[in-house]
């Protein structure tokens, strides 16, 4: 029993690791590629080599997180973070995700959206997402012509509304007319590292899309299952046990936190530490928040994050939780003491982490008591400008609707 105990523990630890060494140079390969783009006067030749880096750097990241979701699973590692959320944002998102993708390639992708169906329930948003993301994505890439259609009903269309106790059984099927797979091929779908359609001449991906989908959906509570014929197409359908959200815990609204793109006219100066002890995620995020127009400093170690906490007094810490000597937990931990014992009022800090578990995340957030989240660099997908929350330092920013860009 110990043996296993220590090497699931060595398992997770190489994870972690594996995670952080493969996030961190990538996320410097897409936030440099990103911000070069922003230039202006870049010629259109240049543009369109950093959009293919951007593309390609896009699906290494999705190989990646695809390696690391599975192999969270054999560790036994994952778990259901449930919240209310709100169905027509979940779609639109989908929507606008995929709309041009399947027109570059010629094909319809069509979204039937029962309309008996509550707006607002209750499950892993963040899983049903990438359930949904990762089928309609297959679909698209294995159909040459014809349609791709999402349909998300209740198990019985004529059903008046919820159940007694709140639970709805929602559908969600995902169809096409692509090459299909052939019976033979069917039992194995759902393995991890099989590719059935190895003559189709798509050759992208790890083989993992749908064996994860199918571990998620078991999670939260449902069974995929396919439906498919060779050359005339394929259907996927799973079914959920959702709880309607009650007016209480329902979203109020769909519009996400509002995000800081630039400083207004007149706009006080805001100092901002960048804490990383690797030179070029320091450098990379440090540009990003100068051409927003803060004023920012750096500091490479735990050590010299606290010196200058202490000499500068910046308004907002963005902190690498993985350093030598002094890791980011330690510099917060000290951070928050000193205020308490001063009565000084709390820093706001945003924890940086490239490691995929959620206990990290969540021993950054305990940690002296963090404000804000802990993210992967720009979350699971690079972004620039870096996303900082309006409400960290009470700037004037516009908000942003849920699934926008």
């Amino acid at each position: 029993m110990e043996t296993a105990q220590l090497a699931s523990q060595a398992k997770s630890t190489f994870l972690a690791n594996m995670s952080h060494e493969l996030r961190t140079p990538l996320n410097a390969i897409l936030g440099f590629s990103q911000l070069m783009a922003r230039d202006a006067e870049i010629s259109s030749d240049n543009r369109q080599s950093l959009e293919i880096i951007n593309r390609s750097g896009e699906h290494l990241l999705t190989l990646i997180n695809d390696i690391l979701e599975m192999a969270k699973i054999e560790a036994g590692q994952m778990s259901l973070s449930p919240g209310c959320f709100d169905l027509d944002t979940l779609i639109s998102t989908l929507r606008d995700m995929f709309y041009l993708r399947a027109r570059g390639k010629g094909l319809e992708f069509l979204i039937d959206r029962h309309p008996a169906l509550p707006r607002y329930l209750c499950s892993d948003e963040p899983k049903l997402r990438q359930v949904l993301i990762n089928l309609v994505g297959n679909a698209i890439k294995f159909t040459a012509r014809g349609q791709v259609c999402l349909r998300v009903a209740t198990v019985d269309p004529c059903a008046p509304g919820p159940a007694a106790d709140s639970r709805l059984a929602v559908a969600f099927t995902v169809s096409d007319t692509g090459i299909g797979i052939a019976a033979e091929n069917l039992d194995r779908l759902l393995e991890p590292f099989v590719l059935v359609n190895p003559g189709s001449g798509v050759h992208e991906g790890t083989g993992l899309g749908l064996s994860i989908s199918h571990q998620f959906v078991q999670l939260l509570g449902g069974e995929l299952t396919v439906e498919s014929r060779l050359n005339l197409g394929s259907t996927f359908t799973f079914t959920l046990p959702l709880e309607v959200a009650d007016g209480v815990n329902a979203p109020k609204s769909a519009l996400l936190p509002a995000q800081v793109v630039g400083l207004a006219p007149g706009q006080l100066s805001y100092r901002i530490l960048v804490v990383d002890d690797d030179r070029v995620q320091r450098h990379l995020l440090s540009q990003l928040l100068h051409s927003i127009g803060f004023e920012v400093d750096e500091a490479q170690d735990g050590r010299g994050a606290i010196a200058q906490w202490e000499s500068w007094q910046p308004q907002l810490i963005w902190l690498d939780m993985r350093m030598p000597m002094v890791s980011g937990y330690e510099v917060a931990q000290h951070i928050r003491t000193q205020e308490q014992a001063s009565g000084l009022p709390p820093t706001k800090i945003i924890a940086l982490t490239a490691n995929a578990f959620e206990a990290d995340r969540a021993q950054a957030i305990a940690t002296g008591k963090l404000w804000g989240r802990c993210l992967p660099p720009w979350a699971s997908r690079p972004k620039v400008p870096p996303i900082i929350p309006a409400g960290s330092l009470a700037l004037r920013a516009s908000p942003r609707l849920a699934g926008g860009a």
